[in-house]
């Protein structure tokens, strides 16, 4: 069946795997931990501890599986510790720099 459907069978896994994504994303409030970003398509899985490399090879994650994550977090009982939402920006920002530059601006204001 697949192979004589296979356009039908692709959009139905891209659905599947968008809709994990959004139950995932809801249970963790929609919204970037950081700066506040609401737009879906912005928005992603971080680890809080910085260990997700580690627990994307523990659960046999590829790099290219990028629901893995989100699959795991609804077959263990989402919403868990240890895990929060983050736009791409503030995400990248805290893996390559550390920190995120909002972190700095709050920082500013509150003692400005």
């Amino acid at each position: 069946w697949y192979y004589r459907h296979q356009e039908k069978a692709q959009i139905a896994s891209n659905e599947r795997r968008r809709a994990i994504r959004r139950e995932v994303l809801a249970a963790y409030g929609n919204a970037c931990a950081c700066c506040g970003e609401t737009t879906p398509e912005f928005l992603s899985i971080d680890h809080v501890n910085a260990d997700g490399a580690a627990h994307r090879r523990a659960i046999g994650a590829s790099v290219k599986d990028t629901t893995a994550v989100f699959r795991w977090l609804k077959k263990n009982n989402f919403p868990r510790d240890g895990f929060r939402i983050l736009c791409f920006n503030c995400h990248l920002a805290r893996s390559f720099w550390g920190s995120c530059p909002h972190e700095a601006i709050r920082a500013a204001e509150k003692t400005g």
